[in-house]
């Protein structure tokens, strides 16, 4: 939820959850998509089911899990344009068919975001280590290995319907907006709110979850066995964002993949 290639928003979740921050962040996100490309391009494929042949039912999904350790993190100040953009962005994935904010927030020289209300949903590694042992891969499977730099599994989101605004002078005083002007500009779009936290602080809340963040590993194909595995020898974890440290106890030690930017990724769906 943010637009810096150094923001510290995306340091945070890089550094201390081992999460990669998707540019476009958007409802259809989930555990067990797969992705495919160089790492610095990915796309959507489809599922992990599409690249074998089994009647066994995917591996189970944990959903909604909360992430209080996230809750009221906050974006670096971006100037208003920018931040404006990506609020409208926010804002169109929740439905809102609008055009412009510019207006409401006419006395902001900066904008900052904050995290409300995040949750996770996740597929355990070793579920899917136990699916992939016994599902045999498809014909496809070799071709899509062939053309792809990287075949990745989505293993777990980040996801909010609510997020935190705070417009800021050009002395970075926090502005007291028009909660009415605001309101209005989203009236009636797809029953999004718009409320007061506190002096200076908004809250933006919508029906639809929009996953923003996510982790993943590199699947490999053993051609002999015919059948997928995660590649546990990578050495590099998912948006580690500085060198050292231990992975995350939820995964195996050096399965995580994408390697760390600590910038925006964009994840193409078409």
């Amino acid at each position: 939820m943010c637009t810096s290639s150094r923001d510290r928003s995306i340091s945070f979740l890089n550094e201390n959850f081992g999460y990669n921050v998707i540019a476009l962040p958007r409802e259809r996100f989930d555990p067990l998509m797969v992705l495919g490309g160089p790492l610095s391009g990915l796309r959507f494929l489809g599922s992990l089911g599409d690249l074998v042949t089994t009647r066994a039912p995917l591996p189970p999904l944990v959903v909604d899990d909360p992430m209080p350790a996230l809750a009221g993190r906050r974006s670096d100040l971006h100037e208003a344009k920018a931040g404006l953009t990506f609020l409208e962005t926010l804002l169109k994935g929740l439905g809102w068919q609008g055009g412009s904010l510019a207006l409401g927030f006419r006395e902001a020289a900066f904008i900052q975001l904050v995290y409300r209300e995040v949750r996770h949903d996740f597929v355990a590694p070793l579920a899917v280590l136990n699916y992939l042992a016994k599902a045999p891969i498809n014909s496809l499977a070799p071709e899509i290995f062939r053309q792809c730099e990287a075949v990745v599994l989505v293993t777990d989101t980040l996801k909010s319907n609510c997020f935190g605004v705070m417009a800021y002078d050009h002395h970075k005083r926090a502005l007291d907006l028009d909660i009415g002007a605001l309101q209005e500009m989203v009236a009636g779009e797809a029953g999004i709110l718009v409320s007061r936290e506190s002096e200076g602080n908004l809250i933006y809340r919508g029906p639809r979850q929009l996953r923003f963040g996510f982790k993943g590993v590199r699947l490999v194909l053993d051609r002999e066995r015919s059948r997928l595995g995660i590649d546990v020898r990578e050495e590099v974890l998912l948006a580690r964002a500085r060198g050292g440290g231990e992975a995350s106890p939820v995964f195996p030690p050096g399965a995580c993949v994408v390697p760390v930017t600590g910038q925006l990724l964009e994840i193409q769906l078409q």
